[in-house]
């Protein structure tokens, strides 16, 4: 007989001396051991009896248990052989173990004590086997868990809010930013008239003289400029006076009209104190009372050129980085064309010295590289800020010195560029002071950030890697000390159009989440964004060995098994 029935034969004797039916201790073993059902159907197929059935549980396992025994061995009792394999399943142990009082024997309660007793008994084996699946189980649970969590990533991904408020180390600002740095030149060929003009001395106004006639300038100028791509398509931020001519316009009306004032003023043999009221009234000196007021320079300067014409023609030239010319003839023939989308004329009034402008899709397909817009409203004094600008002009001008030409309004030269001539300059510093602007309805960020000729238009970065403001700086040419980065601030561009934070594309995003990963260590998913950023960013700006310093510093950690990719290495790492 099957071991798993041997337990019960204790049990059967016992409840037949409490007198319970042979039939009803036989449906409880059926209830009990439904895997044994094939047993009791071929009992019952002979025409068995429950007494008979019983019978041949307790004879077959007698037999089989003196059979185990050794011969001289004493006889062990079935009722002790199997209080010795299953303690708590017999009715000894249990009465032993309990410390209620127990029904009766021979009444009703304790028949049906003697039955729960019978039945307990019966799970005892069950209990065994359920404790060796359930230990296998949990085994497997642990196996099965501690291989997912050993292939989990060691961190998790990170949300767009997370890596848009990441900060970055200076030269990551430089490495993200520098590709969508872009270098401007300016053409400007034609005459311009004005109407002849005398200067009032006692009310210090231009005077036109229409019984004269007209002036005529002729126009032969060439200048640079910085610009900054905010969005994947080419659309480009930069200063207004590097893509209009109103900075022209700025330069004729100080060197006529001012020279004429000038002159005059030596003439009239002036005192000290009365040159230096005449040049404060002039240019408008600091007088609370009087803010919104121009100067009188302002109002002359709309007085002379209320009447003047301008047949000129502007050629504005974006460089291609990619060149290797070192002409700037050439250079400029291989630039791209651009187109006005918005330029503010009045800058020279308002000090909103903005424009925007965009590539020629005919030239160039989509993807470019973006620096992403931030928001100055949040700059405070003393945070670090970066400018990436191109101060190319100042070799071009010392390239015309050493020629021996006089530099003055500069036509394009025939000049030589020196190496790294398309290679933006990344200066660091920090805010100095947020000063008001003259109609106060904004604020400068000044800084003490160094730039030169040729930066207008950069832009200051903060250390998100965004731009905050557009750095304005309108030298003359023939000026040489460098000046303090002085920007409007990036929120001024929302008057030109909607440019919202999603204007970057995808170039900024993956970037910097590669620059994110690798910081943390988790090189395979930073390479994955790296590739992202090499396989949808267009190769003239942004040629893929740009990338290679972060590259090899991610293949260099898993070659050294400091890559962090999933919890296994963390977990190397910190017990290994």
């Amino acid at each position: 007989m099957d071991n798993q029935i041997k337990p019960v034969v204790v049990s059967i004797n016992k409840a037949r001396e409490q007198g319970v039916e042979d039939t009803l201790i036989l449906g409880e073993i059926k209830n009990q051991n439904p895997e044994k059902n094939v047993f009791f159907q071929k009992a019952e197929e002979r025409g068995a009896s429950a007494t008979e059935i019983l019978d041949e549980i307790i004879n077959q396992n007698t037999a089989q248990k003196e059979e185990e025994e050794p011969k001289g061995a004493p006889l062990v009792s079935v009722e002790s052989s199997f209080q010795g394999e299953n303690d708590d399943s017999s009715f000894e142990s249990s009465s032993t173990e309990s410390q209620e009082p127990r029904p009766q024997e021979g009444t009703k309660e304790g028949r049906a004590e003697i039955l729960l007793d019978f039945v307990k008994s019966l799970s005892g084996e069950k209990k065994k086997k359920g404790l060796i699946i359930g230990g296998v189980t949990l085994f497997c649970i642990f196996l099965i868990s501690f291989i997912f969590f050993a292939r989990t990533p060691a961190v998790g991904d990170v949300s767009e809010r997370e890596i848009d408020e990441f900060e970055l180390l200076p030269a990551e600002i430089a490495k993200l930013t520098e590709p969508a740095i872009v270098k401007i030149g300016h053409i400007l060929e034609g005459d311009i008239t004005v109407p002849p003009f005398d200067v009032d001395m006692e009310k210090l106004e231009v005077v036109q003289r229409p019984e004269e006639e007209s002036l005529t300038f002729p126009v032969d100028n060439y200048w640079e400029g910085t610009g900054f791509i905010i969005d994947h398509h080419g659309t480009i931020l930069t200063n207004a006076h590097v893509v209009t001519i109103e900075g022209i316009k700025e330069r004729i009306f100080r060197e006529e009209v001012e020279a004429v004032l000038a002159e005059q003023l030596i003439e009239a043999d002036l005192t000290e104190e009365e040159l230096i009221f005449l040049k404060e009234k002039w240019e408008g000196a600091e007088d609370d009372s009087n803010q919104d007021q121009i100067s009188l320079r302002e109002k002359n300067k709309r007085m002379f050129f209320n009447g003047a014409t301008f047949d000129t023609k502007s050629k504005i030239k974006l460089f291609d980085p990619s060149s290797e010319k070192n002409d700037l003839s050439d250079l400029l023939e291989d630039g791209f064309d651009i187109d006005i989308i918005y330029a503010n004329k009045d800058y020279v009034y308002d000090q909103k010295d903005f424009a925007v402008i965009g590539i020629n899709e005919a030239h160039l397909p989509a993807y470019l590289p973006a620096v992403s817009l931030g928001d100055a409203e949040l700059v405070r004094v003393e945070e670090p800020v970066y400018t990436f600008g191109f101060p190319g002009m100042r070799s071009i001008l010392d390239f015309m010195k050493d020629e021996g030409n006089d530099v003055g309004p500069l036509s394009v030269p025939d000049a030589k560029v020196s190496e790294g001539y398309l290679s933006p300059s990344f200066m660091s510093g920090s805010v100095t002071s947020l000063e008001e602007s003259a109609d106060r309805t904004f604020h400068f960020i000044e800084s003490d950030v160094e730039v030169s000729l040729g930066s207008s238009g950069s832009p200051m970065l903060n250390s998100q890697g965004k731009a905050v403001g557009v750095v304005s700086f309108m030298a003359d040419y023939f000026e040489s000390d460098d000046m303090l980065a002085r920007s409007m601030p990036i929120n001024l561009v929302e008057e030109a159009g909607d440019f919202s934070e999603e204007l970057s594309g995808n170039y900024y995003y993956h970037f910097k989440k590669g620059i994110y990963f690798m910081r943390h260590r988790r090189c395979k998913r930073a390479l994955e964004e790296f590739e992202t950023v090499i396989e949808n960013t267009n190769e003239t700006f942004f040629p893929e060995e740009k990338m290679d310093s972060f590259i090899k510093r991610c293949n260099d950690l898993i070659e050294a098994g400091d890559s962090i990719d999933i919890k296994w290495d963390l977990f190397k790492q910190r017990f290994f």
